[in-house]
């Protein structure tokens, strides 16, 4: 008589278990996002911060600035990024982290991370303002010299796409209109940029502790007033144009190498408007 109550009993005993079990691993989640957002915001280097994450990707506002990865690469880019390990199956479908990117001004730029299922490669998108992405260029430092004098950019618009890729060299296509503010002492001068037309390769060598990224771009087309200077003709403003960028790119990138997690077949679209 006791022999078949006491195994009813482990039976019930071990299906609560089973429902609790089950009930903690659905809300694992949760109670991750729950546990970390107590000890949120975290500064991300000088200009980004973490604000909090979020379990359930439909509550996430849209952003200017996502980024879409599928949650095994995301676990493993944040074991890395940590230096802790991340069971598997806790970041999930849905999952998601949010924080803002700062400019000059006190502007600040919304962005997001969300795991999404099958997105490989990852995928981040863009779309800012003008004043946006002014913003960043100048906290950024994109002011330098071009043709001796003090240059400042400022976009109207901007349309960057993806190129058929070569290895682990990235091509994009550039379309962008906007204005170089040029200052010399207390000479300045605003040209307008009807329309910029590029090419961008981005090419990854692999370094000790990562990726050393190199940037090249070609300008096709410049259509803009150009002040009249002895020798310098449009093909020769369009190389010291594209050779300024780079410049500017080379400064930002000087002496830092992107970690081995970085995910170099990332698929990247902007648009400025």
């Amino acid at each position: 008589m006791d022999r078949p109550r006491r195994r009813r009993g482990c039976l019930i005993a071990l299906a609560i278990a089973a429902i609790l079990t089950i009930a903690f691993w659905l809300l694992l989640p949760r109670v991750i996002c729950l546990v970390a957002n107590a000890s949120l915001p975290h500064e991300l280097g000088p200009q980004a911060t973490l604000l909090a994450l979020e379990p359930a990707a439909h509550r996430l506002h849209s952003a200017p600035i996502v980024l879409q990865v599928d949650p095994t690469l995301m676990r493993r880019i944040a074991s890395e990024a940590s230096g802790r390990w991340i069971p598997p199956g806790v970041i999930r479908h849905g999952l998601g982290a949010v924080g803002t990117l700062r400019g000059e001004g006190n502007i600040a730029v919304p962005w997001q991370v969300v795991a999404i299922n099958e997105v490989s490669p990852p995928r981040l998108s863009v779309s800012l303002t003008p004043e946006q992405a002014d913003a960043l260029l100048a906290s950024n430092g994109s002011t330098g010299k071009l043709a001796g004098m003090d240059v400042r950019p400022r976009l109207t618009s901007v349309e960057l796409s993806a190129l058929p890729d070569d290895g682990l060299t990235r091509h994009f296509r550039i379309e962008a209109s906007g204005a170089l503010r040029l200052s010399s002492g207390t000479l300045s001068l605003t040209i307008p940029i009807h329309r910029l037309s590029s090419e961008v390769t981005v090419s990854f060598t692999s370094a000790e502790s990562g990726w050393e990224p190199i940037i090249h771009l070609h300008i096709d087309v410049l259509e803009a007033p150009l002040p009249p200077i002895p020798g310098v003709d449009s093909g020769t403003w369009r190389r010291m144009l594209g050779a300024w960028v780079e410049d500017r790119i080379a400064d930002q990138l000087a002496s830092r190498t992107l970690p081995a997690w970085f995910p170099t077949d990332l698929r990247l679209s902007m648009v400025v408007r």
